[in-house]
């Protein structure tokens, strides 16, 4: 079991060399351009005398419940298209591995035979390339 320490907590932000990543600092500046940005429309939200958007008198019943439905709905179909990706991966994973295990038998069978040793070499590469060429297809 991991144990933490609380001095140990945030390694992080204690790390130097984080700091340096060009990807921690354009994310920080665009965190902080949003920050202001949001900071700007809130004030001026509050500040501003009349709204801008009227009330329609809308009741959001209906509203909230369709959007539970559908925000339900799309995650289920978003975790069926994950599941079947993983399962084409795993297949795919699978093909790979069956033609590696096809070709090492086919290197270890080519030995035994009445063929000169150049000719087998050659099978072997050829061999060998072509299960290259096809499991990068």
């Amino acid at each position: 079991m991991i144990q933490y320490r609380a001095s140990k907590f945030c390694a992080a932000l204690r790390s130097t060399e984080s700091l340096r990543l060009a990807n921690l600092r354009a994310a920080a500046v665009l965190a902080f351009v949003a920050s202001c940005l949001t900071a700007l429309l809130v004030a001026f939200d509050h500040l501003a005398a009349e709204p801008h958007v009227r009330n329609l008198e809308i009741d959001m019943g209906p509203y909230t419940t369709i959007s539970g439905v559908l925000g339900l709905l799309l995650s289920f179909r978003t975790s069926q298209a994950v599941s079947r990706f993983e399962d084409g991966a795993h297949a795919v994973y699978d093909i790979t591995g069956g033609l590696v295990m096809a070709a090492s038998s086919l290197a270890a069978f080519a030995h035994h035979g009445s063929h000169k040793r150049e000719e087998v070499e050659c099978f072997k590469q050829r061999m060998t390339r072509l299960m290259s060429l096809l499991s990068a297809m």
